[in-house]
């Protein structure tokens, strides 16, 4: 296209797309996740860098690039298919009655270790489910506890490993942490 553009004479539109193609290489070249299985992990790295433009055309034209992608592989009707819902569990599910490492993950202390969120709005509606009144929860308060307690589990699983005892099952993922040098850069 930007050939094209240049024996119409259409100077300014062939510059446009000569820079949107340098982009990209630069993305693509700076981009580059680790992995020793050499799988998709440069797309991931690509597409997370992608300008919102990209990714979302309105409300109703959501991942407007990977779809146009998929177009090229799959049936029309499956890659411009309408959204589904997916809805996270409610708090209820890992909140009432929680195993030991779950409350290692919401404690005070944990919470604060990680500092990703309000130690005292967490607490105050997780006490909530020690009262009994967890239904005075909204929806997305409700659900939100959820995202806390995945977050938590994250850190402690990918950065540090210190937030909670964590049940013993096998076979158990191996997981590498970053060491301190690594991840203070």
């Amino acid at each position: 296209r930007m050939e094209e553009s240049a024996k119409a004479l259409e100077f300014e539109k062939a510059t446009f797309i000569r820079d949107q193609i340098q982009a990209v290489q630069s993305i693509t070249e700076d981009q580059k996740i680790a992995s020793a299985s050499g799988g998709d992990e440069d797309v991931i790295a690509f597409a997370s860098r992608l300008h919102p433009r990209w990714k979302l055309r309105g409300f109703t034209r959501d991942k407007y690039l990977l779809r146009q992608a998929a177009a090229r592989m799959l049936p029309k009707e499956v890659a411009f298919r309408p959204k589904g819902m997916f809805r996270a569990p409610m708090a209820e599910t890992f909140l009432n009655d929680p195993p030991p490492f779950v409350q290692q993950l919401i404690s005070e202390e944990a919470l604060r270790k990680t500092g990703y969120f309000d130690v005292k709005a967490v607490r105050r509606d997780i006490a909530l489910f020690g009262k009994g009144e967890a239904a005075k929860l909204g929806t997305f308060a409700n659900m939100g506890l959820n995202g806390v307690l995945a977050t938590q589990l994250w850190h402690h699983l990918y950065l540090d490993g210190s937030l909670c005892d964590l049940p013993n099952h096998e076979p158990k993922p191996h997981v590498e942490r970053p060491n301190k040098t690594q991840a203070a850069a």
